[in-house]
């Protein structure tokens, strides 16, 4: 696979800003990277252990085409993360309607307090 032209290698904090990344993003790159970012998988991982948005990079810098390729090469790796979290998903997502509701309740009931005293 060869590297698509129209993405600066490396990229900098220059190229992120030209781009509309948030200015505190573009900070951290520059902590991370001070020389730029070489296209490589290395820097790929890097960038990836740092928890920087990948797919913000990829929607900003692919072409069309090398998005959709994209999408289709990450699909079985997200496929299984969804699979293994589904079961704790689940329980999250109840135990957050439950506290959710419960704080509703006590809003309420302080909204009550606060207007009759």
């Amino acid at each position: 696979m060869t590297l698509q032209k129209a993405i600066p290698n490396p990229i900098t904090a220059s190229d992120l800003l030209a781009k509309g990344a948030c200015k505190s993003e573009v900070d951290r790159f520059g902590k991370v990277f001070p020389k730029g970012a070489a296209l490589s998988l290395r820097s790929a991982l890097k960038a990836a252990r740092n928890d920087f948005d990948i797919d913000w990079f990829a929607i900003h810098f692919l072409s069309a085409a090398t998005w959709d390729d994209y999408k289709k090469a990450r699909a079985p790796a997200w496929d299984a993360y969804v699979k293994t979290i589904a079961p704790d998903w689940d329980a999250c997502e109840e135990a957050r309607a439950t506290a959710f509701d419960t704080y509703k309740k006590a809003r309420a009931k302080a909204l009550w307090e606060v207007i009759h005293e």
